[in-house]
């Protein structure tokens, strides 16, 4: 496993966090689902991703090192061997007040995955913390398919043409898209295919969307792209969103 198919996971565990953000900051839109059981499957997802990053970058020696001296390592390997990879009879779940209690665990823990296993990761990745779940976002706002596709035209005049095809500098060819970076242990010839990068549907899920087709790109064609948000930017639109309403553009 490359390091870019190694980041998939890093990131996949990141946007865990954010999805727990998102849920913390619109408890009272959400109780009327399991939140409990929401949670509890992004906990899950977070703790084995994180696990396979650690297993893929520290050698087994290393590890056991760890284990024994390093306390947010060793926490973290508790909560996936003992609680979601197993079921261990003697595993004590932590106490929590909040949901923000959960998520500045969380940060720690990754952040020091990021710290510790750098060196087999790329060095332009970036760790952006953002409040989003796209599926939870959509279900908040009332938002089916298609709405989707009615905000989607407002945004993007030319979204849905062509969406099948893309161009060598003279011909429109076809090409198959690459969706999971997992996929690449399929692929023989890379040439035959082609990464979509989604803009998304709000801002926070465009940044969401650009980091996981930078990731995409990576692995099938071995480049070194990364997106990095402007967070001032950002922070702008959101106030200007916040101003105007009317605005087709989503926070």
């Amino acid at each position: 496993m490359n390091k870019w198919e190694l980041t998939r996971y890093l990131i996949d565990a990141k946007k865990c966090v954010d999805n727990i953000m998102f849920i913390s900051l619109n408890i009272e839109s959400l109780t009327n689902l399991l939140v409990r059981d929401i949670v509890d499957d992004k906990l899950r997802k977070f703790y084995i991703n994180l696990k396979v990053v650690y297993d893929k970058c520290i050698s087994k020696e290393k590890r056991k090192i760890l284990a024994n001296e390093d306390f947010i390592y060793r926490d973290t390997c508790t909560e996936r061997d003992k609680n979601y990879a197993h079921k261990d009879d003697n595993y004590i779940s932590s106490d929590f007040n909040s949901l923000n209690e959960v998520v500045e665990v969380l940060k720690i823990r990754i952040i020091h995955c990021f710290e510790l296993c750098k060196d087999k990761l790329p060095d332009v990745i970036t760790l952006d913390f953002i409040d989003y779940d796209r599926d939870l976002y959509r279900l908040i706002n009332g938002i089916n398919y298609a709405k989707e596709q009615e905000l989607m035209k407002q945004q993007h005049p030319h979204y849905g043409d062509n969406s099948d095809f893309v161009s060598d500098g003279n011909n429109v060819v076809a090409k198959k898209v690459f969706y999971d970076t997992e996929d690449i242990k399929k692929i023989s010839k890379v040439e035959d295919y082609t990464v979509i990068l989604n803009a998304g549907l709000t801002v926070r899920e465009g940044i969401q969307e650009m980091q996981d087709g930078c990731i995409r790109i990576n692995v099938l064609f071995n480049q070194n792209m990364w997106a990095t948000p402007n967070m001032d930017v950002i922070n702008e639109m959101k106030k200007m969103i916040e101003e105007h309403p009317e605005l087709p553009f989503l926070y």
